[in-house]
């Protein structure tokens, strides 16, 4: 079983007593910005999620984003925190949506990045490193908006 994560883009997430977290301002595939280049973005929140195969959980984890103009270095970098390593006893326990599934766990996380200052349209690219396994995690389009012809109405709805 492969590792997999996703992420959504949005404004702010905030907590309930509940335990939900309810993200505001979601973001589809792009983000469009007003003004010229560069801008700085004064903030965006990342909603991250990582399925693991529960047999076999990574010694070590690291989140990396890369905004547009990005070399090949991150622009933000975290360690990702890992729960142990489970037993064959632990494994068996694992709820399950269907038996013929491998058990995996999800790991659930955000980040706040900040005061990002982004010098082109491209792709804020957020990426996993997984031991030696490197996942693409999510990706977010910045444009420039073109004023003259930004849309009026509402997007349809499904």
């Amino acid at each position: 079983m492969t590792i997999q994560g996703d992420v959504i883009f949005c404004d702010d997430i905030r907590h309930e007593i509940t335990g939900k977290a309810l993200l505001i301002g979601c973001y589809g595939a792009t983000m469009n910005v007003s003004g010229d280049f560069p801008i700085t973005i004064d903030r965006l929140m990342l909603a991250c999620r990582l399925f693991l195969p529960a047999a076999h959980i990574p010694a070590s984890t690291k989140l990396m984003v890369y905004y547009p103009q990005s070399s090949d270095e991150p622009d933000f970098e975290a360690d990702i925190p890992m729960p142990p390593q489970m037993s064959g006893a632990e494994l068996a326990e694992v709820p399950r949506a269907e038996e013929k599934f491998d058990p995996r766990l999800q790991v659930t996380f955000q980040v706040e990045l900040e005061d990002m200052d982004i010098s082109s349209e491209g792709f804020i690219r957020v990426r996993a490193q997984c031991d030696d396994n490197y996942i693409r995690v999510g990706d977010l389009r910045v444009l420039k908006l073109n004023e003259e012809a930004a849309p009026t109405e509402e997007e349809p709805k499904l």
